[in-house]
């Protein structure tokens, strides 16, 4: 329900956040690959997503990373945290 009350744009505003959050954490960003990106509303009113992506290190080698971001039942981030 609370998907159909948010904005699409909201809702790319947020992906595209975790998405530059991710990018500016990487070693290398022009390497960077996101793969799949989740969204889920929980009950106490946050969003939670979570970003994997590939990226290479700084011997070239091609590593797996895994994001994840707290956003306010508005959209407005609360906090972002690198996994992998």
């Amino acid at each position: 329900q609370k998907f159909k009350s948010m904005s699409i744009e909201k809702i790319n505003e947020m992906l595209n956040i975790i998405n530059d959050q991710s990018i500016s954490a990487t070693k290398n960003k022009y390497t960077y690959n996101a793969k799949i990106i989740k969204l889920s509303y929980m009950k106490d009113d946050t969003w939670h997503s979570t970003i994997e992506y590939t990226a290479q290190n700084d011997y070239g080698a091609t590593k797996d990373g895994l994001n994840s971001a707290t956003f306010q039942g508005n959209g407005e981030l609360i906090k972002f945290s690198t996994i992998l």
